[in-house]
């Protein structure tokens, strides 16, 4: 499993209190080492299978497409783009 780069300062925070919390009070430490396993499964970063190439787009999370729709976008694209919604029921895609 790859890890986002952006991760590893959080990841190494996590544990480095986990490691802190082992050495005054374990249960403590086991309930921080669950939060640590839930900060590194936030930041994977799975190779995503599919085609590439200009025509397509790659999601950022797994999900269904819930609903394509052209519309005017004012505040970042400031002209009529595609506007694809995907629903991911899981809570590790960001």
């Amino acid at each position: 499993m790859r890890i986002a780069r952006e991760g590893w300062p959080f990841i190494a925070v996590a544990w480095a209190l986990v490691v802190g919390a082992a050495l005054l009070w374990w249960p403590l430490a086991v309930v921080l080492g669950i939060v640590a396993i839930w900060v590194v499964a936030f930041f994977r970063d799975p190779i995503r299978p599919g085609p590439r190439g200009e025509r397509y787009v790659l999601a950022a999370g797994e999900g269904h497409v819930v609903q394509v729709i052209e519309t005017d976008e004012p505040m970042y694209v400031k002209e009529r783009s595609v506007r694809i919604s995907i629903f991911c029921p899981c809570s590790t895609c960001t």
